[in-house]
């Protein structure tokens, strides 16, 4: 009895944490606390069923993406290296005179996306993002999204200022063009595609500020259906839409 309340207890306490915006430092004490064998069991889980569901469909689904393959990697046997999930949250009220930083929420979604390694630590591939959760894009295979998307060169180039800035955290913002980066120092840097230098978050919305307030006020929500196989099985354009920090808990991803 006092096992089960203690892990009703700790539910409440993460879903609290996932449903509302959170500071550069909570975002690396998280990032510190990973239960990597966990994640990998709930990442290793959901991709077993999506693989089934594509190898099931794909000879019917002419429409489907190329990049959506099967694939049998197997997470529980490789080197991984994790990267928190970053969403923006209730950017409504964001206000351009106020920081970004006070509008990052984890995304409750995925939680933790994972690079995988092979045996000479080498990055051959990428969960989750493909605005897909349990997708996974296969570097070594040329016909996956890899080619569509380059995220061998987006993941390799992340890896390279990893080595060299030393950060205290690995992230991926999905809503974000290229969507990989790190904290320093407690600031949030982007890996920008066909750029050298990172970019600091803060500047990198100024920017998007610039061309679109549109696209920046209105990046946090996150489509319904959540992944493509309830897109397709459904046949329909989803219109529906869901604000970040409204995640059921039955769709969240978390390790406790």
């Amino acid at each position: 009895m006092k096992k089960i309340l203690a892990i009703i207890f700790l539910l409440r306490i993460s879903i609290c944490i996932f449903s509302q915006s959170i500071s550069v430092n909570g975002i690396v004490d998280f990032y510190k606390k990973i239960d990597i064998d966990c994640y990998k069991e709930k990442i290793s889980e959901g991709m077993a069923h999506f693989n089934t569901w594509l190898r099931d469909s794909l000879p019917t689904k002419t429409e489907m993406p190329s990049w959506y393959t099967p694939t049998d990697i197997n997470l529980q046997g490789k080197e991984v290296i994790p990267l928190v999930a970053l969403n923006f949250y209730n950017m409504k009220s964001f206000d351009e005179k106020e920081s970004i930083y006070n509008h990052i929420i984890i995304d409750s979604t995925l939680s933790v996306i994972f690079i995988v390694l092979d045996d000479e630590r080498k990055p051959i591939g990428i969960t989750d993002v493909a605005g897909d959760r349990y997708s996974y894009i296969d570097f070594t295979n040329k016909n996956d999204a890899n080619a569509y998307q380059r995220w061998d060169q987006k993941v390799k180039a992340l890896l390279r200022a990893s080595k060299r800035e030393e950060p205290e955290a690995l992230v991926y913002l999905y809503k974000l063009i290229g969507g990989l980066g790190y904290i320093k120092n407690r600031k949030l840097y982007l890996i920008p595609p066909r750029k050298k230098n990172p970019e600091e978050l803060e500047e990198y919305i100024k920017m998007c500020l610039q061309i679109s307030k549109e696209f920046v006020t209105g990046s946090d929500w996150i489509i319904i259906p959540e992944t493509i196989k309830d897109f397709w099985s459904q046949d329909i354009i989803p219109i529906e839409v869901r604000l970040t920090g409204n995640t059921p808990p039955e769709k969240m991803r978390i390790c406790f």
